[in-house]
């Protein structure tokens, strides 16, 4: 998975290498809040981001089309709620010290990378719900 092996190269090029992941996933986290405003505020070009995002979260202007390009891929909120929830929770593994926190990584690209599992059926006081 081309993901994976991008992730490889920046762990390896950090200076700090596996210290890391926890600046790398709050640089994730940003994206993924600064897309969803931009797709909850339908921008489409990049003179538009600027009303859009508040100030201490903009980005330069040379980074605004390719941000807005990679928010239009995704189709709903829904979507983007759910790469922030996976990142939260990589974040709350991250800092409870895991032996491993190359493979929290790991996971955390995988899951974004995944199609999302369909909800499944939840009974409760008699009435039919889906769980997310």
């Amino acid at each position: 998975m081309r993901a994976l092996a991008l992730l490889q190269g920046l762990l390896n090029s950090s200076d700090a290498g596996e210290d890391a992941a926890i600046g790398h996933l709050y640089m994730l986290a940003r994206t993924f809040r600064q897309m969803l405003v931009i797709l909850e505020k339908n921008v489409r070009d990049s003179r538009a981001i600027w009303q859009a995002l508040w100030q201490g979260f903009r980005m330069p202007p040379f980074a605004a089309d390719d941000l807005i390009k990679q928010a239009r891929r995704y189709k709903s909120r829904r979507e983007l709620t759910r790469a922030l929830r996976l990142v939260a929770r990589a974040d709350l593994e991250l800092r409870s010290s895991p032996p491993d926190k190359r493979l929290v990584l790991e996971r955390l690209v995988y899951e974004l990378a995944s199609e999302p599992k369909p909800a499944a059926p939840v009974w409760s006081t008699g009435q039919l719900s889906f769980e997310t």
